[in-house]
């Protein structure tokens, strides 16, 4: 749902990431939404690599990639999935 938004964006303007930041950043309430996401994207990161020192789960590149594309909201459920399915 809310690629919708950006992919209107990326077709009315390409990718442009200077105007992406500048638009992110416009107002406090944006800038709220926005640093919350990098926020919890690297306390994803931080979280998934001090548990990976207990699990040793291969390709742990995949949830963070996934977090990364798509948002903590698929590389959290993916990285448990992935934990779960290793313990098999």
């Amino acid at each position: 749902m809310p690629y919708y938004f950006f992919l209107t964006f990326l077709i009315e303007n390409g990718i442009n990431f200077q105007l992406i930041t500048d638009l992110l950043f416009v107002n406090k309430v944006s800038s709220a939404f926005g640093v919350n996401s990098l926020i919890t994207s690297i306390i994803f990161v931080i979280f998934i690599s001090i548990e990976n020192r207990k699990v040793k789960l291969p390709n742990l590149w995949i949830p963070i990639l996934a977090s990364s594309v798509v948002g903590v909201s698929f590389g959290l459920p993916l990285y448990l999935l992935l934990k779960e399915c290793n313990k098999k």
